[in-house]
């Protein structure tokens, strides 16, 4: 019995770095088997692009990424993904492939198609972000919490906020400058 290559492979620094947003929109008993899925597809020529959604929100990663040539999508369980990179050192290679008891690529919903060109934010707004992210709440029940809230409504050069709360401990970044 021969063992074929993963069809794709991406370094553990990686998927750890994206895995925690991944996890924002997938709840841990999803109500539809393919809503606890990462769609993965190919990007480019040396990259993946790791795909979740809750039906309200899509979130889509590009990381870099030795894959096969005519990589198929495929659906993994982030609980799997989660798993293939516990006790990982940074400069380990992950193999990545589809998993048995994933549901079929043809199951994850479509994902609308953004016409409008990319935003790049500067760094201090990227670390607000983040950190508002990283107070949020991860509570279902509480959707409200689950994300950061951009307040734009003040007037002026550095009169925009950035705002995330689980309910409990609050993260508010202000004296900022959204580029919108």
């Amino acid at each position: 019995m021969t063992t074929q290559p993963p069809p794709a492979t991406v370094r553990a620094a990686d998927l750890k770095a994206v895995l925690p947003g991944l996890g924002k929109l997938v709840p841990r008993t999803p109500s539809l088997a393919v809503l606890g899925c990462v769609k993965v597809e190919p990007a480019g020529p040396h990259s993946v692009r790791l795909t979740t959604t809750d039906l309200d929100f899509t979130l889509s990663v590009t990381v870099p990424a030795a894959a096969d040539k005519g990589l198929a999508p495929f659906l993994l369980p982030l609980a799997r993904l989660r798993e293939l990179v516990t006790g990982l050192r940074s400069d380990e290679v992950v193999p990545v492939g589809p998993a048995i008891k994933a549901s079929p690529v043809t199951e994850f919903p479509e994902i609308p198609q953004v016409r409008t060109p990319g935003l790049t934010l500067p760094e201090p707004v990227v670390t607000s972000l983040l950190r508002a992210f990283a107070c949020a709440s991860n509570d279902p029940t509480r959707a409200v919490l689950r994300g950061a809230c951009l307040d734009t409504s003040g007037t002026g050069k550095n009169a925009h906020r950035i705002v995330g709360t689980n309910g409990r401990h609050l993260f508010s970044s202000n004296s900022m400058h959204l580029p919108l």
